[in-house]
Parts: C-alpha cells; sequence; structure tokens
C-alpha cells in the first residue's frame, strides 16, 4: 500500500513539474513572437529578387491562359455568311446561353451545352430550347445569324422558317469568327 502511495505522489509531482515547463515554453514563444511583430526585418536583396521572379511566373502564365481556354472549352464559329455554328464534342465543355437583353441576368431564349441533364427536359426553361449543336435548332427550322456586338455581348437575329423571329445576346467570349484559310 505503501509503495502505491509513493507511486501516486511521484506521478503527481512529475505531472505538476512538465506543465510549468510546458507554461514557460509557451510564454516564451509568445515574447519571441511578439519581438518579431514589433521589429520587422527589412526585405533582403535575395527575397526582394525571388519576389520579382514569381511575380514574371505569374505574368507568363496569364499571358498563356487564353490559349489554355480556347482549348479547353469550346467555341462556336461565326461563318463568313455570320450563320452561327457550333459542334457538340465530348472533348471540350460548354454551356452557352442566348440571353433576352445583354445581360447575364435576363431571360434565357435557349441554351447549347454538353451535358446531358443541361439539355434533356429543358431544365433551364429556355423558350426555344435547349440543344448539344447548332443542328438541333436547324431541325425545328431556326437558325442563328451575327448582328452586331454590344456590352460583351454577340447580337444574334433568330431566324425560323426565313422570318426574323427574335433575337438573343451571347457572350462575346463563346463566340469566334471564322478564320481566312
Amino acid at each position: 500500500m505503501k509503495i502505491k502511495i509513493i507511486i501516486y505522489i511521484g506521478i503527481l509531482i512529475l505531472s505538476i513539474s512538465c506543465n510549468s515547463n510546458l507554461e514557460k515554453s509557451s510564454n516564451q514563444d509568445k515574447k519571441e513572437e511578439l519581438e518579431r511583430i514589433d521589429n520587422p526585418q527589412p526585405i533582403t536583396p535575395a527575397l526582394e529578387e525571388n519576389t520579382v521572379e514569381a511575380i514574371e511566373e505569374v505574368e507568363e502564365i496569364e499571358e498563356e491562359e487564353p490559349a489554355l481556354i480556347r482549348d479547353k472549352y469550346l467555341h462556336g464559329i461565326i461563318e463568313k455568311d455570320s450563320t452561327v455554328f457550333l459542334m457538340a464534342t465530348m472533348r471540350k465543355s460548354y454551356r452557352l446561353f442566348g440571353y433576352e437583353a445583354p445581360t447575364t441576368k435576363s431571360k434565357k431564349l435557349f441554351l447549347f451545352s454538353v451535358f446531358t441533364d443541361d439539355v434533356e427536359g429543358n431544365p433551364f426553361d429556355c423558350d426555344y430550347g435547349s440543344f448539344y449543336e447548332t443542328s438541333g435548332m436547324e431541325r425545328i427550322g431556326m437558325t442563328l445569324k451575327y448582328t452586331s456586338d454590344t456590352l460583351g455581348f454577340r447580337k444574334l437575329m433568330m431566324i425560323r422558317n426565313n422570318l426574323i423571329n427574335d433575337f438573343a445576346y451571347v457572350e462575346k467570349k463563346w463566340l469566334e469568327f471564322e478564320h481566312d484559310e
């Protein structure tokens, strides 16, 4: 019994001394941190060079970005006769809305998307429907013709049965002009 009491007392003394050492070391860490905040170190030339190199690296990536985006996402083509052409491909992602006004907050008139969940059943309730590509619109007798650029959007005529049915606006980034080859 006496041995158990001696062991318990030894453990108690040991734990008390460990806790006080922890408190001393945490107080020392706090003091060092406050000193670093109060006395900031000047930027060394080596650190400054690394920062400049990092900024130049970011600028190089930003310059490459449009090409990367073009390779990753599908763009519709405005042909020489102003007809809009978009062909579906599983290799590139796209969700291209046609809006009633030149703002993404306006009513959605149509959608082109590679995603089945976006197209089947017209879940976005677009007035003219949802399609994978422009040939889907042609099946219902509708074609799109480019007319002008307005506020970052391409203005398109929606032609059905050789009559202008409506106008739609598509974000400029989604439609490119056909290049002369």
